[in-house]
């Protein structure tokens, strides 16, 4: 199964981001399609026309594991 990633770059502040989406997309969404992870990254690689290299953002990060939720 896929997840949905965001990939911000800046300084946010990681604990309140997923509220940040959900107050932001209220009603304009689906929880479901609201990213389940955000991976802070330094900068988006780019093609030469300037949009975003998604093959290589998900090469790079195929691996992430989503953190466990501490019941």
């Amino acid at each position: 199964m896929g997840w949905l990633f965001a990939y911000a770059v800046g300084t946010i502040e990681p604990s309140s981001i997923r509220e940040e989406r959900i107050k932001f997309f209220g009603g304009k969404a689906a929880k479901l399609w609201i990213q389940a992870h955000v991976v802070f990254i330094t900068g988006i690689p780019l093609i030469a026309t300037g949009k975003m290299q998604n093959l290589k953002l998900r090469d790079q990060f195929h691996d992430c594991q989503l953190p466990v939720a501490q019941t």
